[in-house]
Formats: structure tokens, C-alpha cells, sequence
């Protein structure tokens, strides 16, 4: 089963032939008496388009983000990035079951990260706001050793602005960190925490006029336990860009 399966039989019909077998969920402290987990998985370029690098990389290439005229023949009113990304996401899981009850567990997705990114604002855009999805790809889904639960994650990256600006302005950004989320169950009690650490460096190569406005690079990264939608972890962040 392609998003694992760990349930029990409720009840057994026989119909002529054959037999209908309900099922429901089932908890770990159901399914295991002991159990020891402790798990890192990783995630590269292998986990989603075949190829190996030391992890996901999201080009930018020369992208209009915005354009208050409409017409791409004129710059003066355009906001265009271009660059990359390149994505680190991994996933720990921790669990500690003893005679049927759960004594500890964590859940955690952290995402490192390192952006570069060139930007150009035009010289004249008003009260703008516009975001587009670079990115998003359901990497390979994977097994927790050792036990049944199965581990969906989706990658996605999104790119927006927002604000207005009477201006020339160009500059060079660079950043990199991490950014993570976690969950945690200890003496009885279940916690959330989430974290980040971004270093940011810019280069101004030009600017005239006045500018209020923001950028940013907003990866993501999610994961489904059993394809559901009620056990999930998610990191969200933004890498602003001014």
C-alpha cells in the first residue's frame, strides 16, 4: 500500500464466495508492544527527478514576477528575479514505546537552505502584490524503519512581492540557514516548537527614488503520515529578499 498500512479488522462478512473485510486505524501502542525508533531520512535530487546532488535545487530564471503594464517589450515598470535555490530537507522521527504505551516521541522536518538571487524593480510601480509557486514536487514517499508508517513529503517554493515603488533599483542577495518544526510528546504532555536561522547578505548596485515594498522566497516543506491530512508536519519560511 503506497501510503502504508497499519489497521485492524473490525468485523468479517461472507458474501456468497467471498469475504468483506472492515478496518479501521490503528494506533502504534496497538500494534506494538516495545518499540525503538530513532531515524534521520535525508532528501536529494534522487528523491524526485532521478539525479544526485547534495540536494534540491530551484532555479530562477530571469522571472517577471510583475509587470503593471502588461506589455514585456517595456522594463520601466517590471519586478524580475533571477537565481536560485538550493534545498536541504530532512525528517527525524524518535519513538519510544514500552508495554503497549507511549513513553516519548518526536516528529521533526528541518529545511537548510543557501539562495542567491539578483532583483530588478522598475522605475514606477503602485500598490502591487503577486506571488507565483516556483516550485512543488511530491518527493518518494519513504518507510520508518522497523515499523509500518509511512512518510509522504511534498516540496514547494514560492516566490513574492509586495508594495509600492518610485524607483531604479538593483541589487544581489545571498542566504542560507535552516528553518524547522517539530513535535514532541514527553511526560505525558505534547509539544510544538518552530525555529529559524537565516544569515542575509545584500549588494545594492543601484537605486534613485523612493521604495516601500518587500520580496521573498518562501520554500515549504510537508509531510503526510499515511497520506492523511490530520497527521502531518509542515515548515514554512521566508527568505526575504528586501
Amino acid at each position: 500500500v503506497p501510503a502504508g498500512y497499519l489497521r485492524k479488522v473490525t468485523s468479517v462478512k461472507k458474501n456468497g464466495n467471498e469475504y468483506v473485510f472492515t478496518t479501521e486505524e490503528v494506533a502504534l501502542t496497538e500494534a506494538f508492544e516495545n518499540l525503538d525508533v530513532e531515524y534521520t531520512h535525508k532528501f536529494d535530487d534522487t528523491d524526485s527527478t532521478g539525479r544526485r546532488a547534495l540536494g534540491i535545487q530551484v532555479n530562477i530564471p530571469n522571472i517577471v514576477l510583475y509587470d503593471e503594464d502588461g506589455n514585456p517589450s517595456t522594463l520601466y515598470d517590471q519586478l524580475k528575479f533571477n537565481g536560485g535555490l538550493m534545498l536541504r530537507p530532512e525528517f527525524d522521527v524518535k519513538i519510544r514505546i514500552r508495554k503497549a504505551k507511549l513513553e516519548y516521541a518526536f516528529l521533526g522536518a528541518n529545511m537548510g537552505m543557501d539562495v542567491n538571487l539578483s532583483t530588478n524593480f522598475g522605475g514606477k510601480l503602485t500598490g502591487f502584490s503577486k506571488n507565483v509557486k516556483l516550485y512543488e514536487q511530491i518527493l518518494a514517499a519513504f518507510v520508518i524503519p522497523g515499523t509500518p508508517i509511512v512518510i509522504t513529503p511534498t516540496v514547494s517554493v514560492t516566490l513574492g512581492a509586495d508594495g509600492s515603488i518610485s524607483a531604479q533599483l538593483s541589487y544581489t542577495q545571498s542566504s542560507s540557514g535552516n528553518a524547522g518544526a517539530y513535535l514532541q510528546y514527553i511526560n505525558n504532555e505534547w509539544s510544538t516548537e518552530s525555529k529559524k536561522d537565516l544569515i542575509t547578505e545584500t549588494d545594492f548596485s543601484g537605486f534613485a527614488g523612493n521604495i516601500t515594498a518587500k520580496a521573498y522566497l518562501a520554500p515549504a516543506i510537508n509531510f503526510k503520515f499515511f497520506g492523511s491530512d490530520w497527521a502531518k508536519v509542515s515548515v514554512y519560511t521566508q527568505a526575504y529578499a528586501g
